[in-house]
């Protein structure tokens, strides 16, 4: 298990484009840019025969720069040699920040498959 430290950074950019008629497209845009603080922990239990169990969540955010924004993965790892890690599972980011008129209160989940190396 490993205790973690870090930073999450945000850039959205939003646009609405009306066409039609004569006119030009034209419409709405926003865009903010923002970092937030995070910690967490990280665990990684080894199945044998190269697989292992793996699983990470953060919190971040405490007011700095979003109101809140944490993190959730859990899923399976196999050991490809000495130095790459194959993973697949799943995650869950939620995240609150609000700047002036500008609102991002999101939450994004889906499967994720990934490729560790080590050095």
């Amino acid at each position: 298990m490993d205790g973690l430290v870090g930073l999450r950074v945000f850039s959205i950019h939003n646009e609405i484009d009306f066409a039609g008629g004569l006119l030009p497209p034209s419409g709405p845009a926003s865009s903010d840019a923002w970092v937030d603080p995070v910690i967490g922990a990280r665990a990684n239990v080894v199945l044998g025969s190269g697989f292992s169990l793996d699983g990470y969540v953060d919190l971040g955010g405490f007011g700095i720069s979003s109101d809140w924004t944490w993190q959730v993965y859990g899923g399976v790892g196999y050991q490809i040699g000495n130095s790459m890690t194959a993973h697949a599972g799943y995650r869950y980011l939620d995240v609150h920040h609000q700047d002036g008129g500008f609102l991002y209160d999101a939450s994004q989940q889906g499967p994720l498959l990934g490729l560790g190396i080590r050095f």
